[in-house]
C-alpha cells in the first residue's frame, strides 16, 4: 500500500466506525502471514493508537461468518467476567466489521501496548530480555491458551460457524497435499514421509469420530505469537487472531501451542525441547482444569506430532500451488518451512 492511499482507506474506516478525529499516524504492523494489519494514532475525541485489520479474502471466504464467531465467544466470556481477547469496535451500525464497495472486510480494534514473540530465545535477546527468560514466556502461553480453553468449554459449539471446514482435519489435509502431489506429478522425500506418516497422524480425528474427545469452542491457532504479552512484567496480556475460533479438539489448540514454542536450534538443526513442552503442559493443564479430559490428556504428545505432520503437508501443497495462501519473504520458503517441520516431528518422542 502507498502511504496515501493507507491514510486515506484507513480514514475511510475511521469514519464508518464512528471514530471522532484524525489520523496522525499509520504504520504497517508485520508479523501476519494471512491478514494485511496496520496501526493508526487518532488525535481528538476518539484520540488514542487502533489496529485496523483486513481479513484476507482469500483464506477466508466468510469474513462476516467469522466476526460473527468472534462476537458469539465474547459475549460468552464477558458473561463470565472474563477479559481473554481483545476487543473489536462497533459501528453505530451495530456491525463489528466493514465490507466496503470493493468487497474487502476490515476491523478495528484498540491497540494493546505489548510484546509478542515468534522464535525463542532470539526473540528476548532482539528485544532486550534476558535469555532465561524464555520458559516463563512458554509457561505465560499455556496459561493464556489454557485458561482460554477452560472459559469455553462449557459453550455450545453450534453457536459457532465452521468457517473454514475442516480447518484440522488432518487425514484430509494429508490427503489434499498427495492429491495435488499426484495431479502434479511431484514425488519427493517430503511427500513420500507424510504418505507415510499419514494413518499415525489421522489416529486422533479417528478418536473424535467415535465420539471418545469432545468437540468444543476452540481457537484452532494458537501459536506462540498469538499472545500478547506485557513488555515490563511479561505476564500475558490478551489473546489475538481470532478468525480460526470454531468448533474443534482443545487437544489441536494444546498441540499447536506446543509445535510453536517448543522447537530450539542446535547447530542450525531444528529438533523437540522436553523441557519447553513439560513447562508448557503444567501450564497449560492447570489453567485449563478439570475441563480437558483424561482421553484428551492422553493424547497431546501424540498430537503435537500429528499436527506438526499436518502444517508440514499443508506448507507442502501451498508450495505446489503457488504459495496462494500462506504469505512468503523468499522463494520455495514454504517448502523449507514443510521440511523442518518433518524434521522437527522426527526428533519427538510420539
Amino acid at each position: 500500500m502507498e502511504n496515501l492511499y493507507l491514510r486515506e482507506k484507513l480514514s475511510e474506516l475511521k469514519d464508518a466506525f464512528g471514530l471522532r478525529g484524525n489520523i496522525t499516524d499509520a504504520v504497517i504492523l508485520g508479523g501476519g502471514l494471512v491478514n494485511d494489519t496496520f496501526r493508526a494514532d487518532i488525535d481528538g475525541e476518539c484520540a488514542g493508537s487502533y489496529v485496523f485489520q483486513r481479513v484476507s479474502s482469500y483464506a477466508y471466504s466468510d469474513p462476516r461468518g467469522i466476526m460473527d464467531n468472534i462476537a458469539a465467544v465474547q459475549s460468552h466470556l464477558e458473561a463470565k467476567g472474563r477479559r481473554d481477547l481483545p476487543s473489536y469496535l462497533v459501528k453505530p451500525d451495530g456491525g463489528n466489521c466493514h465490507v466496503g464497495e470493493d468487497g474487502e472486510c476490515w476491523r478495528i480494534m484498540p491497540y494493546i501496548p505489548s510484546v509478542y514473540f515468534t522464535k525463542l530465545p532470539d526473540d528476548l535477546k532482539r528485544q532486550g530480555y534476558e535469555a532465561g527468560e524464555e520458559l516463563r514466556i512458554v509457561a505465560g502461553a499455556g496459561r493464556a491458551f489454557g485458561a482460554l480453553s477452560e472459559a469455553l468449554s462449557d459453550m455450545d459449539p453450534s453457536l459457532l460457524k465452521e468457517t473454514i471446514p475442516g480447518f484440522h482435519d488432518t487425514p484430509a489435509r494429508i490427503a489434499s497435499m498427495l492429491k495435488t502431489a499426484d495431479e502434479l506429478g511431484v514425488r519427493c522425500d517430503e511427500t513420500e514421509f507424510i504418505r507415510g506418516a499419514a494413518k499415525k497422524a489421522a489416529a486422533v480425528c479417528g478418536l473424535r469420530e467415535k465420539g471418545l474427545i469432545p468437540v468444543r469452542p476452540v481457537h484452532n491457532d494458537t501459536k506462540l505469537s498469538n499472545v500478547l504479552f506485557d513488555r515490563a512484567s511479561l505476564k500475558p496480556l490478551a489473546v489475538i487472531d481470532l478468525d480460526t475460533l470454531m468448533p474443534g479438539l482443545a487437544v489441536y489448540d494444546f498441540a499447536d501451542c506446543a509445535r510453536s514454542v517448543c522447537k530450539i536450534y542446535e547447530d542450525g538443526r531444528l529438533r523437540f525441547s522436553e523441557e519447553r513442552y513439560e513447562v508448557l503442559e503444567k501450564a497449560w493443564l492447570d489453567a485449563a482444569g478439570s475441563s480437558m479430559s483424561s482421553a484428551e490428556r492422553d493424547v497431546l504428545r501424540l498430537t503435537t506430532w500429528s499436527v506438526s505432520i499436518e502444517l508440514a503437508a499443508r506448507y507442502l501443497e501451498d508450495h505446489m500451488r503457488g504459495s496462494r495462501y500462506f504469505r512468503t519473504s523468499y522463494p520455495g520458503q514454504n517448502l523449507d518451512k514443510a521440511r523442518e517441520l518433518i524434521y522437527y516431528a522426527q526428533t519427538m518422542n510420539a
